[in-house]
This record gives C-alpha cells, structure tokens and sequence, in this order.
C-alpha cells in the first residue's frame, strides 16, 4: 500500500488574451444542432477576451487564497469558514499567511 500525504493543493485557470491559442472553436450559429447551445460561450471571449479572467489558487488544511487578474484576491480561513463566506484578504492580521502562501504558489 503506498501511503500519499498531500499538505498543498494548487489550480490555475483561465487564458490571457495574448493566448489566442488556449480559445475554444468558435460555434459559427446557435441554430447548429447539438452545440448550438455554446455559441454564446464560444463567441464571447472572442468578441472580448477578457471576460476570461486568470486565476492561480493554492490551499492547506487551514488556508485558501485566491489570486485573479487585476489583483482581486482572495484568503480563507478554513477552519472557521469552511464555506467561504468571509474574505480576509484586506485584514492587516494576516499579511504573514497571506505572504507565505503566496510564496508557496510562486515556487
């Protein structure tokens, strides 16, 4: 049996408009059976490729943060706010988690 302890989780997502390469095929018609229904999704990025925000994501047991284009990000405290519901990422208190997560996501 191999035993995996996993202590850090990262994601990233999104393309940058300098990524033309990263866009879906672009459906030509909505009428178009099947998969019509994702005109809207393919055309959209290509009319404004920045309604495709990047973001990069790394989480502990303890710690979520969330960093996206145009600098929105997010902390959370897991352990008290399991859902998510409450971003710390403002609060002076914790500069040192979020620096040290940060720091983790850049490794």
């Amino acid at each position: 049996m191999i035993l995996l302890i996993i202590n850090v989780v990262f994601a990233e997502g999104g393309y940058k408009p300098r990524e033309p390469q990263c866009f879906e095929s672009v459906i030509t018609s909505p009428e178009l059976p099947g998969i019509g229904i994702y005109y809207d999704k393919t055309n959209i990025p290509k009319e404004d490729s920045f309604t495709v925000p990047c973001f990069a994501m790394i989480r502990t047991k303890l710690w979520k943060l969330i960093i996206r284009d145009q600098g929105k990000e997010e902390l959370y405290d897991l352990m008290y706010d399991p859902n998510e519901t409450n971003n710390l990422i403002d609060v002076y208190a914790y500069d040192k988690v979020k620096a040290d997560l940060k720091e983790q996501l850049l490794m």
